[in-house]
């Protein structure tokens, strides 16, 4: 069996390997074939010449053959080739020696792909990347490794590495397919060059039918310059496409909603975010992420009036808040989830959580750890009716003094540090604090479904008789009211109703009811 031979029995015996999904045997197919194609030029020189001189110039021929697919780029093989076959009077193979790339030559190239693939399969991207590492420094200019490379790049996210590939793939001529042209555009998105990713997009839209994947890709564009009414006419055309906002990405779906809130369409931005059977549906939404600042949105699917900020910073506090917001998962409530830092008052994660929470006719603020001093200043800015602050919060000096903010605080009253800075810094005279006595939010699934409940209202009926929940705005005390009442509580319930009323008028009462 001769060389070529042999490597394309090994070849597909790989290729079986991978279509039953076993990547290790795969692999080790795949690492035989490069050694003995990695075999250096000077053995096959050495081969040639001895088949010279003994006058086999066949075999001469077939070495030069078999040397020019494990080297390629080697020079002197390929001259050798060019006399062999110019002896044998046959020119159109000389010519076709100088004329191939010597890339199209070898299957080193597609040997290294299927290996990359393989390694991304069992989890080792590391010597994937090595891998085409390996082969683009062979093959510089093969389109095929750069394809590759680019598509791994973008799976792991590295926008940089994935731009600069697909624009070595144009400078070879090739035409980039309509998935490869979204990848591109994404990647070049992701890097800020919006007018380079616009121009990707549209040479895509031109040469194919109308994709679903490039105009998803167009949208997430401008909802990544902030151009709101962009994404409204774009979401329009892709429904004209698809004809069902379900059968958009998850991503899409988000995004486009989050515009129609932004712009006040909440009829519209509903719709894109219905799920068929599933009354309780909450659809996560990705608003901003740099490395500063995390922001999601968790939506559900009813309209739900009350809104829950959860600030939390440090991996510590994230599992503490990810509990919490699960177990809000099955009621009716919304949530955004910020992993922010205390100076992340940059505008754009801020107007994109302002722009929603005027839609909700209730808005808490949580804080956990570090972030509960976030969660004042995001609460003060938004005039949440109700901040909370864990256990773990520390007490800061920064801030935290404001004549005008009314919201009623809950903070545990087991930190002397939070009580220092009260007294110290007169923070917030015009706020009803209430110190809760409890373990901590978080520590239990349902903490704020049950616990911070209960405590508040304990508060409520038991501390300081003079307050007469004076200041406590009277919908939220609606709110508490009708979740005592579903929770057996009966009696707090009616004390609840009660106090709503005083101050405000059952006749108001019931016209905000």
């Amino acid at each position: 069996m001769d060389f070529q031979a042999g490597l394309a029995k090994q070849l597909k015996k790989a290729k079986q390997l991978k279509k039953t999904k076993k990547w290790k045997k795969a692999l080790q197919v795949y690492d035989e074939l490069l050694y003995q194609l990695n075999a250096d030029a000077s053995t096959y020189l050495q081969l040639q010449k001895e088949y010279v001189l003994k006058g086999n110039v066949k075999g001469a021929a077939k070495i030069a053959v078999n040397g020019g697919i494990a080297a390629p780029s080697s020079m002197f093989l390929r001259a050798q080739r060019t006399l062999i076959y110019v002896a044998k009077g046959d020119f159109s193979k000389a010519k076709r020696v100088w004329r191939q790339a010597p890339e199209k030559e070898t299957y080193t190239q597609k040997i290294i792909i299927s290996m990359c693939d393989c390694l991304i399969r069992v989890k080792k991207p590391k010597q994937a990347e090595e891998a085409l590492h390996r082969g683009l420094s062979l093959y510089q200019n093969n389109r095929a490794l750069h394809l590759a490379a680019a598509t791994f790049y973008f799976n792991q996210k590295d926008w940089k590495q994935t731009a600069y590939h697909y624009k070595k793939v144009e400078s070879l001529n090739v035409e980039l397919d309509s998935s490869q042209c979204n990848q591109f555009a994404v990647a070049l998105t992701n890097r800020g060059a919006y007018e380079e990713a616009e121009e990707v997009i549209n040479k895509g839209l031109n040469r194919f039918a109308p994709q679903q994947d490039l105009l998803e890709a167009s949208i997430f564009l401008s909802a990544k310059q902030k151009d709101w009414k962009q994404v409204h006419v774009k979401s329009e055309r892709l429904l004209r496409e698809i004809h069902d906002e379900q059968k958009a990405t998850k991503a899409c779906q988000a995004t486009v909603a989050v515009a129609y809130f932004i712009l006040g369409h909440q009829d519209k931005a509903h719709r894109w975010l219905q799920k068929k059977q599933n009354h309780l549906f909450h659809k996560k939404v990705l608003l901003f992420n740099d490395q500063k600042n995390k922001v999601e949105w968790h939506k559900s699917n009813v309209h739900p009036s009350t809104l829950i900020l959860f600030f939390e910073e440090g991996k510590e506090y994230e599992q503490l808040s990810n509990q919490t917001m699960n177990a809000f998962m099955n009621e009716q409530v919304d949530m955004i989830h910020v992993h922010a830092r205390d100076d992340s008052f940059t505008e754009s994660p801020f107007q994109q959580i302002h722009s929603l929470t005027q839609y909700y006719a209730n808005v808490l603020a949580v804080g956990y750890g570090r972030g509960g001093h976030t969660a004042l200043a995001y609460g003060d800015r938004l005039q949440c009716e109700v901040i909370v602050l864990n256990p773990g919060w520390k007490g800061r000096s920064k801030d935290l003094s404001n004549q005008q903010n009314k919201a009623t605080i809950l903070f545990n009253s087991k930190r002397k540090k939070v009580d220092w800075d009260l007294k110290q810094m007169n923070a917030y005279p015009q706020s009803k604090w209430f110190p809760l006595r409890m373990k901590g939010i978080g520590q239990k699934k349902d903490i704020l479904k049950h616990e911070l409940f209960e405590s508040y209202i304990r508060e409520l009926a038991t501390s300081d008789r003079e307050l007469y929940f004076e200041d406590i705005r009277q919908r939220y005390l609606q709110m508490l009211a009708t979740e005592c009442k579903a929770r057996g509580k009966q009696e707090w319930s009616r004390l609840l109703q009660e106090k709503a009323g005083e101050g405000y008028g059952n006749k108001d009462l019931n016209a905000n009811q």
